[in-house]
């Protein structure tokens, strides 16, 4: 994760307190949090919470469309997130049919639709093969 990211709950950011103390911290990170929500499927409440922070776009924010909503997740919550994404990469294809077009590498949810796009607009076309 990028060290200079935006503070968490705590206040520190990801260097000063996860990177900078990584081999003090990396037994109860693992062991503590992220093991036992894969043998016990439980996720602590405090570390699906998310925080939002308003951000001014400039200096002079006078209306709503002048600030920037910014979430941050835990960072406990993102390892255990990157966590399962990675282990779902190994049985993802085995999992989505063949005939889907999203949640596989190289297909986009968008590639159905343009495609039924143009199937349906060259239909009524006097020239040319109609198939649908």
């Amino acid at each position: 994760m990028s060290p200079s990211k935006a503070p968490g709950p705590n206040g520190f950011n990801v260097f000063f307190f996860f990177q900078k103390n990584w081999e003090k911290l990396k037994e109860r990170v693992l062991t503590a949090v992220v093991l036992s929500f894969f043998m016990s499927g439980r996720l602590l409440a405090e570390i699906n919470h998310t925080f939002v922070s308003l951000v001014p776009k400039s200096s002079a924010a006078t209306s709503l469309t002048d600030i920037r909503p910014i979430s941050s997740s835990n960072l406990l919550y993102k390892i255990i997130t990157e966590v399962l994404a990675n282990l779902l990469q190994h049985v993802i294809s085995e999992l989505i049919s063949p005939n889907q077009n999203a949640f596989l590498q190289g297909r986009h949810t968008s590639d159905a639709t343009l495609l039924a796009h143009e199937l349906i607009r060259d239909f009524n076309c006097p020239i040319g093969t109609k198939m649908c």
